[in-house]
């Protein structure tokens, strides 16, 4: 999960480039029909990844570098379990929490699902979704959670 700045498309470049290049070869003009615009699609998709040479790949195609995962497919996930101390709260469908009495937010991707909280000092707690730190919560913060980044920012260097 990265946390990008809202109506900030150049935090992601490479998939906004390829909105743009769809929006532009296949759905400017749409076919007359939704089964006629999903076959376009399908075709576009097919050659975009298989044919089509991507600069950032060194002109090779996605194609080149995708491979199937050898873990099976679960269709649903084993239950998120913390540590007894710490407290947790289900996001909700809009990815927001309360928290201190406040609305918080957390984050869409994580919408329904319970995040854990682990204090790191008074007012201070590290997010997790499971076993992934997602970010910091501080009481004092006015909206929601800080990423991680800006704990990497922060957090002082140790020596080797």
């Amino acid at each position: 999960v990265e946390f990008t700045r809202r109506a900030s498309p150049q935090d992601n470049g490479a998939h906004e480039q390829m909105h743009r290049v769809y929006k532009a070869e296949v759905a400017l003009a749409p076919a007359a029909t939704p089964r006629a615009q999903q076959s376009r699609t399908t075709r576009w998709v097919t050659y975009y990844n298989h044919q089509r040479p991507h600069e950032a790949l060194g002109q090779k195609m996605p194609a080149n570098f995708y491979r199937k995962s050898r873990r099976p497919y679960r269709a649903s996930l084993p239950p998120i379990k913390y540590p007894r101390p710490w407290p947790q709260q289900r996001v909700t469908a809009c990815g927001y929490i309360r928290w201190q009495g406040r609305l918080r937010v957390i984050g869409r991707a994580f919408g329904g699902q319970p995040v854990g909280f682990k204090a790191i000092k008074p007012g201070h707690h590290e997010v997790y979704f499971g076993r992934l730190l997602i970010g910091l919560l501080l009481n004092d913060d006015p909206g929601g959670l800080r990423p991680v980044l800006y704990l990497k920012q922060t957090k002082p260097a140790t020596k080797a």
